[in-house]
């Protein structure tokens, strides 16, 4: 809905402004977007506690982190401040020297940067918190959504490099720029929507079976091993 929005209301010339803008920080899709965000991370609490299962908990830091980074641009602050302290124009400079057709900032390169650490720190979380052999569903659970993880980052790194690379470093927009930042965007919505679509429906298996569970079960977590 937000995506046919964009494309019937929103002109080149004011994405990053109109209200009804996907790519709009304050806009009406951005703002669904946390709440979606907020919701997934919700339901992966409720799944924890009605399936006793810690590993969940990992999975609702990861979207918490994706929820405040949204809300508050932490990679792209962070990806600026880098550019600064480590001279990251060199690196640009280097790179266009080399890649001229496929345009990039100094700041893209710090925002890369701060996507390979919370990646790093994702992965090492996951490792960590990994399900053990004995919990088939929950290793389901979270090969899907390790799956989910992929495509985002297919449409949130990948589609916002190229996003970038067909900016006009002096008008900033093309037809290519405004096309893929409505794919990036979209893509993102999408993803989150399929999370939380699938959230929900593995709480309502979840809630099924514990209906059908033993009440004299043991209750607690479940820890994070393999």
């Amino acid at each position: 809905m937000f995506v046919a929005c964009h494309l019937f209301l929103v002109g080149a010339p004011e994405v990053f402004e109109h209200a009804w803008s996907v790519e709009a920080d304050t806009g009406y899709a951005e703002k669904f977007q946390h709440l979606k965000w907020l919701a997934a991370v919700v339901l992966l609490l409720v799944l924890a506690l009605t399936r006793r299962a810690a590993v969940y908990l990992a999975w609702a830091a990861i979207f918490l982190y994706f929820l405040v980074d949204d809300a508050t641009s932490i990679h792209e602050t962070q990806g600026g401040r880098l550019a600064v302290e480590f001279g990251l124009e060199r690196v640009q400079q280097i790179y266009a020297a080399w890649f001229p057709a496929f345009y990039l900032r100094p700041q893209d390169f710090g925002e890369l940067a701060v996507a390979l650490f919370a990646a790093a720190a994702i992965a090492f979380a996951l490792i960590l918190c990994w399900p053990r052999n004995g919990a088939v569903r929950e290793r389901l659970v979270a090969k899907r959504l390790v799956a989910w993880l992929a495509l985002f980052a297919f449409f949130a790194v990948g589609f916002d490099m190229l996003h970038i690379m067909a900016m006009d470093p002096v008008t900033t927009f093309t037809p290519a720029f405004y096309w893929l930042g409505v794919i990036e965007d979209g893509g993102e919505m999408l993803c989150a929507s399929l999370l939380v679509g699938g959230l929900a429906l593995e709480l309502a298996r979840a809630s099924r079976r514990s209906g059908a569970r033993s009440p004299n079960s043991v209750a607690g977590l479940k820890p994070c091993s393999r």
